[in-house]
């Protein structure tokens, strides 16, 4: 897996040579997945119901059953065989998806992330104190 990124051409620069963008490569739409998936997680209730977690769960295994990337989508499920996915609480979930994508990191030979809660939540949810609020400020009561 790690090869296969590597060989990929770097897309950014090649898109800002071009007047129309391209369709994501396979780091873009992994960046992105991993986005949504860490925030998904950062904002998810501590306590959620039945029914939230249920989706949460079927949310993650359609990821493994819809990715675009072949090659991923089969490793993703396969993840998902050994390490289901945890949704009974906002913590389980966010360190689930941590846990998956440090997984995935590591075949890639990328960084791993340090999977607790409080790094977490800085990283998707709050940020530190340069970034803008992003969703907090929406999320407020």
């Amino acid at each position: 897996m790690k090869a296969m990124f590597a060989k990929a051409p770097k897309k950014a620069k090649q898109d800002a040579a071009r007047a129309t963008p391209c369709p994501p490569d396979r780091e873009e739409l992994g960046r992105h997945s991993w986005t949504l998936m860490h925030t998904i997680a950062a904002y998810f209730p501590v306590q959620p119901t039945d029914e939230q977690s249920q989706a949460a769960v079927s949310f993650i295994r359609a990821v493994g059953l819809l990715y675009p990337c072949r090659h991923c989508a089969e490793d993703f499920q396969k993840g998902l065989e050994q390490h289901p996915p945890q949704a009974g609480s906002r913590e389980a979930l966010s360190l689930w998806v941590c846990e998956a994508h440090n997984r995935v990191n590591s075949l890639l030979g990328k960084p791993l992330f340090p999977c607790v809660l409080s790094k977490l939540d800085e990283r998707w949810r709050s940020g530190s104190a340069d970034c803008d609020p992003g969703l907090a400020e929406a999320n407020e009561d």
